[in-house]
């Protein structure tokens, strides 16, 4: 099967922003900036959402799996720890709260997200 010329820029556009979209650097490094942006819906889920509803927004959920599938290797999963554990330094949110989110999203991550975890033992 041929696939036609519109096809076939259509492709190389979608990868082309697939590699781009990554969040790694061109060394392969993990970069937390991007990690923050992604984990913002959870981040504020785990602030005030879950007192309203106490469901996870899918697109925190979405994101949870992203991030599950960019743990690719242990540098990957201990960056993106160390991402989450930063981004949660400052904030009170309930550990219990913050547990039960990879859970309720379906995703089994390599580490707490607590803002106390200690990465370097995943």
């Amino acid at each position: 099967m041929r696939l036609s010329s519109s096809t076939f820029s259509l492709v190389v556009i979608v990868i082309i922003s697939l590699l781009l979209s990554r969040p790694y650097s061109s060394d392969g490094a993990v970069k937390c900036k991007e990690i923050a942006q992604r984990i913002k819906p959870c981040i504020d889920w785990m602030s005030i959402g879950y007192k309203s509803t106490g469901v996870v927004t899918k697109t925190c959920c979405n994101e949870m799996f992203r991030l599950n599938g960019m743990g690719v290797n242990r540098e990957a999963e201990l960056a993106i720890c160390e991402c989450f554990k930063s981004e949660m330094q400052d904030l009170n949110i309930d550990d219990k709260v913050s547990i039960s989110i990879s859970g309720r999203c379906g995703v089994l991550l390599p580490f707490p997200i607590v803002p106390n975890v200690n990465c370097s033992e995943i």
